[in-house]
This record gives structure tokens, sequence and C-alpha cells, in this order.
């Protein structure tokens, strides 16, 4: 079973963007343009990184990347050894960060896969479509 699906981060987008828009405008009209210029293209960066998260799942391995595609993570199906539904705290935050033993790679919302892998480490995955990812996952990897 094949899953490919992309997220968006419209809250991140939301944030960011007007203030790239509001950076260029002012720099249009300033002295300081070339300082201006540059900040709108440092806050750039974080957009172009973060503005999504995609997921694919197929009978081989589970691939997620972030925004342009420079972080990027690959499992191998086999390497997984289970798969549930979670819930995050809000408090866990988005984007990527360690907590409470675990991986957290999330874009936006609060429901997630969490899968635990053979080698012990657990991996959670942030996720608009936690059902069909998991479905996908299981379904892959031979699970229940």
């Amino acid at each position: 079973m094949n899953y490919h699906h992309k997220q968006m981060g419209w809250i991140t987008i939301a944030i960011i963007l007007p203030a790239i828009v509001i950076l260029l405008a002012v720099a249009v009209f300033s002295p300081q343009y070339p300082q201006l210029l540059m900040t709108a293209l440092i806050i750039f960066l974080p957009l172009s990184l973060f503005y999504c998260l995609t997921i694919s799942v197929n009978n081989r391995e589970l691939q997620f990347s972030f925004g342009i595609g420079l972080i990027r993570k690959t499992i191998l199906i086999k390497n997984i050894e289970s798969a549930v539904l979670v819930r995050n705290h809000w408090y866990h935050g988005w984007g990527i960060h360690y907590i409470g033993g675990r991986w957290l790679y999330n874009i936006s919302g609060f429901d997630a896969v969490e899968m635990r892998l053979k080698n012990g480490k657990i991996i959670r995955l942030g996720t608009d479509e936690p059902e069909a990812l998991l479905r996908a996952i299981r379904a892959n990897a031979g699970m229940r």
C-alpha cells in the first residue's frame, strides 16, 4: 500500500510570510535597504525549511521531509516494530525535537503516529491524516 501526503504548515506560513513582505516593502523606501533585505532573506530560511511536511510510505521504506527537502529521514519498513496513534500535548510544540524519550517531527496540529523501531528508538510523526498514515505503515510492515 503506497501512501504520500504533504501537510502544509499554514500557521508558520501565516506568521513568517507577512513579516518578509513587510520587510521588503519597507526596504524599498529605506536607506537601510541592504540590511533589511538580508533580514528578509534570513527570515525566509526557516520558512523554506518548515513550510510543509511530506510523508511517503511504500513496501520498503517510510520517508519524510520538511520544506524544500534539506531535512529528511528514511526508515526501513522492516525496522518498524510497532505503530500506534497518539496525541501530542500543546507544549510539545512543532518542528523537530527530542522530548519524553522520543523524537518528534511535526509541522502543525497535535495528532501523530508513534513508531517503535527494532533498535529501541521511538519516533513520532505529526500528521493531519493519522489513520491513513497508520494504515499504510501497518499494511506495509505486515502488522495488525
